[in-house]
């Protein structure tokens, strides 16, 4: 492969990163003037390659190139506005670059602009606004607009409900590769939505999107599989898949296969592990597993207790009565079993006073849930008095550990001075930890501080600076092609 070399000087210095131009000839040629040679320094000063790291030189020199009507270096410098990122936090600077760049055609650009009508940033919330914008890029090939067209039609926000046009925008995405898009498709034809119902075609857009990891798609195709619809019926693959994504956290297929772990459906049956999966998704708010739980411990009664002998034993809980079960766990188990009793306790039994013993005692070895469940009792008053300040200490325990729930929680506390003297840059500075970690209501949180000073995250961007010059979109992650 010949090997890339500088369009001025000859020099192969660093043109494998994809530049031009090598950094002598950026400087020189930025110096005199060229947007093109500015637009490509700004990004060696933002990223450090070639030259010293430096956000500040990087945005001056989009900046410039911005200024005599580079679209690229329009765009980069609007969403450094918008991030306040190396220049102060300016939504309305940012919708004003950006602007210029989507009407120069930058695709990126006229999809932030729709983002930031549809989300009022910088301008009035509009969504027909939001819509054309989207539209513009989309019909560009940009992926995630195509997407947010097939959602905007399927809602009729800014356009008319048109079930038929938003299959047209998933299957452009899905085409390009949108997990999301295929997963869409696959609701579509599986519902017959805007398509003649299709389960074979369903199945093949599920599995289009579960290969890349959709665990949506994964459980969507492990219920195909199950029932027989759209491919022959294999329940086996069924439990593969509900696995694949019960793993990712996704609620629907922990319960299908705590299900299949309690029938010996697809598996081999094993009740201990379809407690665990129940109980993972009991944990998520799952009503149905919740009641999968009750009903198992039901089952299970023995005659007589192995310790003191009493009768009425549960023989989930090792064949001891409640009074010697609870003793055992208390002072033997460790901080993993006495928080699953504990929840236990506290869901299954509404045994607020044992839920919180056992919750103190993981929470004084370190469980980061035992924590803030142990919060959450305190600032409610549920098996003890309500107590604020024990609330925000438990919060920040288990916040300190990386909990994103804690974490917003505490921002919550110190936002309105219960349990913590108030202050807002500590209530920001937790907001956006668990911003950081994709927590929609600390965005939101954190948004609302921004109004009033100058801190952080807008309430839809959580993007870092790299996102900006990677090939992926910079407002969602995604890879538009």
């Amino acid at each position: 492969m010949e090997q890339l070399k500088c369009e001025m000087c000859g020099s192969s210095e660093l043109l494998d990163e994809g530049y031009a131009l090598c950094v002598t000839c950026s400087k020189k040629s930025a110096e005199q003037g060229d947007a093109n040679a500015q637009n490509i320094l700004a990004r060696r000063y933002c990223l450090g390659q070639g030259v010293p790291q430096d956000m500040k030189q990087g945005v001056s020199w989009f900046h410039k190139a911005a200024e005599q009507g580079h679209a690229d270096s329009q765009y980069f410098y609007g969403m450094f506005c918008f991030h306040g990122d190396g220049v102060p936090q300016n939504h309305v600077e940012a919708v004003k670059w950006l602007r210029l760049a989507a009407e120069q055609g930058h695709a990126d650009a006229q999809f932030s602009l729709g983002i930031s009508y549809a989300n009022g940033e910088g301008v009035s919330q509009d969504n027909a606004k939001a819509a054309e914008w989207y539209c513009k890029a989309a019909e560009q090939g940009h992926v995630t607009a195509q997407l947010n067209m097939g959602s905007i039609y399927v809602h009729g926000q800014g356009v008319a409900k048109d079930e038929a046009k938003a299959i047209e925008w998933f299957r452009l995405a899905a085409e390009q590769g949108d997990a999301d898009s295929q997963r869409n498709l696959g609701i579509a034809y599986a519902q017959g939505l805007g398509v003649q119902q299709d389960k074979a075609q369903a199945a093949q857009w599920y599995r289009k999107a579960a290969e890349q990891g959709d665990a949506q798609a994964q459980c969507k195709l492990g219920v195909c599989y199950d029932h027989g619809e759209g491919v022959s019926q294999d329940i086996a693959k069924a439990a593969e898949l509900f696995h694949l994504a019960a793993e990712q956290g996704y609620e629907t297929a922990q319960v299908n296969l705590g299900i299949f772990y309690a029938n010996g459906r697809g598996v081999s049956q094993d009740e201990e592990k379809a407690v665990e999966w129940f109980r993972l998704a009991a944990e998520q708010g799952s009503e149905v597993a919740r009641s999968q739980l009750e009903i198992m411990q039901n089952k299970k009664k023995s005659d007589v207790c192995l310790v003191c002998g009493s009768s009425d034993v549960v023989a989930q809980k090792s064949s001891l009565c409640e009074k010697c079960f609870f003793t055992k766990i208390a002072e033997q188990g460790d901080a993993e079993e006495q928080y699953r009793w504990a929840f236990d306790y506290d869901i299954l039994e509404e045994d607020y006073v044992k839920a919180v013993s056992l919750y103190k005692k993981a929470a004084d070895k370190g469980h980061e849930e035992a924590q803030y469940r142990l919060g959450f009792f305190h600032k409610l008053g549920k098996g003890v008095s309500q107590d604020y300040v024990q609330a925000a200490l438990w919060y920040k325990k288990a916040a300190e550990q990386g909990h994103a729930e804690a974490q917003y929680t505490l921002g919550g506390l110190y936002e309105s001075g219960r349990g913590v003297p108030k202050d807002e840059e500590q209530a920001a500075y937790w907001y956006k930890k668990a911003a950081d970690q994709g927590h929609e209501d600390a965005k939101d949180a954190l948004f609302e501080i921004n109004l009033h000073e100058n801190l952080g995250l807008c309430p839809h961007c959580s993007g870092k600076l790299k996102g900006l010059f990677s090939k992926k979109c910079t407002n969602c992650g995604k890879s538009p092609k």
